[in-house]
């Protein structure tokens, strides 16, 4: 057993809590991250948008987006969205410039090597559970065998429901499920695209690499049970489509599609005097509002500023105000945007694209 213990633990080593322990580290304090995978599988979450830019130079890490590797620029989004012209947004009346395509195992794996080179210590491909001593400290059993104690813990474990004891339950908005497929091949049009479709809505993103991600978001209980009926159900998706079709014809699929959790949710509850939820843990937003990223870096952000000024018995409290706000903003905002689209009246996905709990309060 360690001879003392971390002053903070986090768990997951997504862009969250990568950037926690960047922060927290660099501030002077011990950090121990934790992730049961090694960036080994896709990570899902490309498009970033312009103000994404900034978050990343206020961690003082523009490098990483000057890596051509780990991004590339989007100039617009394009859209097909409630009527079939499409319809498009420049980013050049963004004070940030414009928004970035990732290849987001590089971008998450660059991330967490930055937390280490600041003196965090990163355990990659290794799972842990977490149980806590009489004097309140937690203990981490690490799948390596090592075991490791830590004064205050941070899950930043995306949407799934916590870890042990801190198995969270939570809000959710809705029962969507991505189909995420990758071509080889440069597509016929490096914008962001998004077009919505009888079964869903479908957003394509040119990748660093010559790849390109075409996602499929849809009801999760209209996702096919079988593998091949999966790319079949994808495939005639994007075909039936105006706007993606034509940019990604003539590409081949070089992996997947892959069947991703994307329903929207919220932590009913986002921690205690020494423990906390953040990134999608806290609140995992649609993925058509672009804010999973932003929200995750800005949780960082706060949490690291609490922490490091001695008052991280206040930081549940400031998540759950965060929270607050962000649930109903956030359903109002998504409601808005899936009204506009009328092309599909009486289609499943269409007539429960948005739900809004009852009593969203965390």
């Amino acid at each position: 057993m360690s001879a003392s213990a971390y002053d903070l633990a986090i768990l997951g080593a997504g862009p969250a809590g990568s950037a926690l322990a960047l922060r927290v580290a660099r501030g002077g304090a011990s950090v121990l991250l934790v992730d049961r995978g090694n960036f080994e599988r896709p990570r899902f979450g490309e498009t970033a948008p312009p103000s994404f830019r900034r978050a990343i130079a206020e961690l003082e890490l523009d490098h990483i987006l000057d890596t051509p590797r780990i991004s590339r620029e989007a100039s617009a989004v394009v859209s097909v969205w409630g009527q079939d012209e499409p319809m498009q947004r420049h980013h050049f009346v963004s004070p940030y410039s414009s928004a970035v395509h990732l290849d987001r195992q590089q971008f998450d794996r660059a991330l967490a090597l930055e937390a280490g080179k600041a003196g965090a210590t990163v355990h990659l491909g290794t799972g842990v559970s977490v149980t806590a001593d009489r004097g309140g400290d937690y203990v981490l059993q690490l799948r390596n065998g090592e075991t490791e104690r830590a004064r205050f813990l941070a899950l930043a474990v995306g949407r799934s429901a916590g870890v042990g004891r801190f198995h969270q339950r939570r809000y959710h908005l809705n029962d969507h499920a991505c189909l995420v497929g990758y071509l080889s091949g440069e597509p016929g049009d490096s914008r962001t695209l998004i077009e919505a479709v009888r079964d869903g809505w479908i957003y394509a993103a040119a990748l660093p690499g010559q790849r390109t991600v075409v996602a499929l978001t849809t009801s999760a209980g209209m996702v096919p049970n079988s593998a091949e009926a999966r790319l079949s159900f994808w495939w005639k998706a994007i075909a039936r489509s105006l706007l993606i079709a034509p940019a990604v014809a003539g590409l081949s699929l070089a992996a997947g599609p892959f069947v991703v959790n994307s329903r929207a949710s919220a932590a009913r509850r986002v921690g205690g005097r020494t423990w906390c939820v953040l990134g999608d843990a806290r609140m995992a937003p649609d993925p058509l509002s672009g804010q999973g990223l932003l929200w995750a870096l800005d949780d960082a952000a706060l949490v690291a500023n609490c922490f490091l000024q001695s008052q991280a018995d206040s930081i549940a409290d400031k998540l759950k105000s965060r929270s607050q706000a962000n649930l109903p903003d956030h359903c109002r905002a998504a409601a808005s945007i899936y009204a506009i689209e009328q092309r599909f009246a009486g289609a499943p996905f269409w007539n429960n694209a948005i739900t809004m709990p009852t009593s969203a309060r965390t």
